[in-house]
């Protein structure tokens, strides 16, 4: 009985409440965008809710993704690819423009050390998506270390690659994956990981993150737990130094830690 009561205080204390959906994947993939330019580029960003240091009560969207995501993208607005469900309940495929250039400006905000970049929505394109993920949901460089993240450990991530949608309603293509690499941290001395997926093109800018129950904390820690939660972005595939015609199966990740710093700084609109 003991047993079996502590397994349910843990099981209710997961990190991240992925708000208005239990399921995480649910809860990623709706909060997950395809970013396209008109006249080329595209990847991959996913939607945060921020609340407002402006308005006491208000809150405002944030979109993130690689900082080449949008360097590829030559026009002055992104097309983002939305997934919504009308009054009928049936998911429709619409776009939205998102200006991210002005009087050949950038509008978005660049992490100053990784492939990272993001930029408030336009209060009418927030609106019309969910408030499924906020800060609360990326896995902290400290979190990293307390939950003995390390290589072997399942992880998901989504993206668009080669532009391939599912559903028919722009939604992500979900992959499984594992964390690749050591060491993990402090994410300042290796600021990127690897995962075993490979980065096809539009893949760039996608969540990696961490969905599952965990046995092997270390000694001392309770042994069984549920672990959830943003770890990381993908931004590029992983190439052979000898041949870099060689796709090794390998993506490189920009660390939450790295896009928590980002949400924090980023201008309201």
């Amino acid at each position: 009985m003991k047993t079996k009561a502590l397994l349910t205080v843990m099981l209710l204390s997961m990190h991240g409440a992925c708000r208005g959906d239990s399921e995480i994947n649910v809860a990623m993939m709706r909060s997950t965008f395809k970013l396209s330019g008109t006249h080329g580029g595209y990847g991959t960003g996913f939607i945060f809710t921020m609340p407002s240091t402006k308005h006491a009560g208000s809150s405002f969207k944030v979109i993130v993704t690689a900082d080449h995501t949008f360097q590829s993208i030559s026009d002055d607005s992104a097309n983002i690819i939305l997934h919504e469900q009308d009054s009928t309940g049936k998911w429709v495929r619409s776009a939205r423009e998102l200006p991210i250039r002005a009087n050949k400006k950038e509008l978005w905000l660049k992490h100053h050390m990784v492939d990272a970049a993001a930029i408030a929505l336009p209060n009418k394109i927030g609106e019309e998506v969910p408030s499924l993920l906020g800060r609360e949901d990326i896995i902290t460089e400290k979190q990293m270390s307390d939950w003995n993240i390390h290589p072997g450990d399942a992880v998901v991530c989504l993206g668009f690659p080669l532009a391939v949608e599912t559903g028919g309603v722009g939604f992500p293509v979900l992959r499984n994956a594992v964390v690749a690499s050591f060491p993990l941290f402090p994410v300042r001395d290796h600021p990127t990981f690897s995962i075993s997926a490979s980065g096809f093109p539009g893949c760039s800018g996608g969540p990696v993150y961490l969905a599952q129950m965990d046995d092997s904390l270390p000694s001392g820690k309770p042994k069984i737990s549920v672990r959830r939660g943003i770890l990381g972005l993908v931004v590029q595939d992983t190439r052979s130094t000898i041949d870099t015609n060689i796709v090794l199966g390998l993506s490189s990740a920009v660390p939450g830690q790295f896009i928590l710093e980002l949400l924090d700084s980023v201008p309201e609109p």
